[in-house]
């Protein structure tokens, strides 16, 4: 039971030491927000968002990720159900996301979504270096009509693209 007691008394001093640390930018935030103007933005409100810009910022120039597809080019004839969507990390911070793609096609002036399967919504992460390969990349051609033309796959922000072709 000794440990147990050392546990909770060790939690009441980190939460303590939170708490004090936390004080003097509470009052700094309370001041400023009496100060404002309705409807206007205060210094605290102008200050966080440019720190949350600011990671942001430096979070996506460290994160690179490539999508490769396989096969690279479809015979229109010959559709396959699956298709293999590999991620890979190529940044310096490891990727946190999920599962989630779509099948995208060029119309010749815009990207269209074709297909959005339903997929494990469970996230995943890829470390720098390492990828994530989903080796049943859903097409579905039974239940879309595929034209030939330019496809890619959307993953999150980033695209890996291929072709159907009249082989």
């Amino acid at each position: 039971m000794k440990n147990m007691d050392l546990v909770a008394v060790s939690c009441v001093i980190v939460s303590s030491f939170l708490v004090l640390m936390g004080c003097s930018q509470l009052n700094e935030v309370v001041n400023c927000e009496e100060d404002k103007a309705e409807g206007e933005i205060g210094w605290t409100d102008s200050v966080i968002a440019d720190k949350t810009e600011d990671v942001k910022a430096d979070f996506d120039e460290r994160v690179k990720i490539v999508i490769e597809v396989r096969p690279k080019s479809i015979n229109f004839n010959e559709i396959p159900r699956f298709i293999e969507i590999t991620v890979k990390n190529l940044g310096e911070v490891e990727y946190r996301g999920s599962y989630h793609y779509a099948i995208e096609y060029y119309d010749g002036s815009t990207w269209l979504t074709k297909v959005s399967p339903a997929v494990y919504d469970i996230e995943v992460a890829i470390n720098p270096g390492e990828s994530l390969v989903m080796p049943y990349g859903q097409l579905m051609p039974d239940d879309h009509n595929y034209t030939v033309g330019n496809y890619r796959v959307k993953y999150d922000k980033w695209y890996g693209e291929f072709s159907i072709t009249m082989n």
